[in-house]
């Protein structure tokens, strides 16, 4: 059975990530599998979404409840209006986009307004073409999003348009659902991670990692070659090395 999280628990998997904590040591702490910690980072590259809340000006459940009661009883659309303290504008709007007064039903509705919260929202860079094309050039010249929104700042001042924010930039790169700019000019970033990692973020126990530490100094006194064979069946494999290459010298 696919297992689901609360918003609590979606919550938490960031705020671990965040603070350095591994996809293996996440789902242990969950009960939940690696991969499907991964998945659910992959989606926004790491970066903890903003949490969803319903503005004061939309309808909520039970004032759907309370329109379809209405249109049971053959109420107008001004007097339902009236009893919910909203506007008939307002009131005649959740109606015809939800069937009309035969069909209306409370719960079709409220699902419905939630689906349509959650579509993809134009992101910055996909409304204003020039700003997205500065950015690009300068992420291509191993510009970092920090270099880039300050340069911005600083050489374009009275051109409000031409200003973004370096989490912006990050956010449009990492996230999947914003198409602005591909996912894969990450690879422009110094630090060219599919996912986006928090200062204190280990490998240590994650999957697709081999840790040499114990058996480098048997792989030294064996000699050279078969450190070497280690090192590049790692790179086969498209393993990572959890030690630096260079504070194990080769023996000779």
């Amino acid at each position: 059975m696919r297992r689901t999280f609360t918003a609590e628990e979606k919550a938490s998997v960031f705020e671990l990530w965040k603070n350095g904590t591994g996809f293996s040591e996440i789902a242990n702490i969950l009960g939940s599998k690696p991969g499907t910690i991964f998945t659910m980072l992959r989606d926004t590259g790491g970066i903890k979404p903003h949490e969803r809340k319903r503005a004061v000006a939309h309808l909520t459940l039970s004032e759907r409840e309370e329109i379809r009661a209405g249109l049971s009883a053959k109420m107008s659309i001004r007097a339902i209006a009236t009893a919910l303290n909203r506007s008939p504008s307002t009131i005649s709007r959740e109606v015809q986009r939800n069937r009309g007064r035969r069909y209306y039903k409370a719960v079709d509705a409220n699902n419905r307004a939630n689906r349509m919260a959650k579509r993809p929202k134009p992101c910055l860079l996909d409304q204003n073409l020039p700003l997205r094309k500065l950015v690009l050039e300068k992420l291509e010249m191993k510009w970092s999003p920090e270099q880039i929104s300050g340069w911005l700042r600083r050489t374009k001042p009275r051109q409000k348009t031409l200003r973004i924010s370096p989490e912006t930039i990050y956010k449009t790169l990492y996230f999947r659902s914003r198409e602005a700019l591909h996912h894969l000019n990450i690879q422009h970033l110094r630090r060219s991670h599919s996912l986006r990692h928090g200062r204190r973020h280990t490998r240590k126990g994650e999957r697709g990692t081999i840790n040499i530490v114990n058996g480098t100094r048997g792989l030294r006194a064996n000699g050279t070659k078969t450190y070497v064979k280690e090192i590049i069946r790692c790179l086969y494999l498209n393993l990572e090395l959890s030690v630096p290459l260079l504070k194990y010298p080769l023996a000779t």
